[in-house]
């Protein structure tokens, strides 16, 4: 009996080391898109300051930096003063000004927003480095278009945020 017990006991401190090594390799080989998935209240709040202040896209924080590629976020607002329910669509693109590993970095975006009228909405960007890919250090600059209707029209005017990857 008393070599049962050990050996449920070393079975179960087995399982939870093991349990606990595949948690620490998910977090070190990056849980991409999960690490960057919400704005911060302060994020939602300098967003709300913006538009309030009259800004119908607004963008923040401008610059981010990401240590070798590790996920950074940027919080858009949208205020909609169209006076109808109107869906915007997001779209955010790599300059072509960047150093050749901007490929390595994937853009992670809710495409679209639907937005009552003289109401307002916020969605994150994320930036983060493509799984298996290593980001070589400079500075990346992308833009961010918002549009609506049909044919697209430009809603305010396009912004630019840049990684700056150490």
């Amino acid at each position: 009996m008393e070599i049962a017990i050990n050996t449920v006991v070393v079975m179960i401190l087995g399982v939870i080391i093991v349990g606990g090594g595949i948690v620490m390799v998910t977090k070190l080989l990056g849980g991409g898109e999960s690490s960057v998935a919400e704005l911060s209240t302060q994020q939602k709040n300098t967003l709300e300051r913006m538009m309030a202040s009259g800004q119908l896209v607004a963008l923040t924080p401008q610059n981010q930096v990401s240590l070798n590629g590790k996920g950074v976020s940027f919080g858009i607002g949208i205020d909609n003063r169209l006076g109808a329910d109107t869906t915007f669509r997001i779209a955010v693109t790599k300059s072509g000004d960047n150093p050749p590993g901007v490929g390595n970095l994937s853009v992670l975006v809710l495409p679209s927003l639907a937005i009552p009228a003289n109401a307002r909405d916020t969605a994150v960007v994320a930036v983060q480095k493509t799984s298996g890919k290593t980001v070589p250090p400079g500075i990346y600059t992308f833009i961010v278009n918002v549009t609506y209707g049909t044919p697209a029209q430009v809603y305010d005017s396009v912004r630019f945020f840049t990684v700056t990857v150490k």
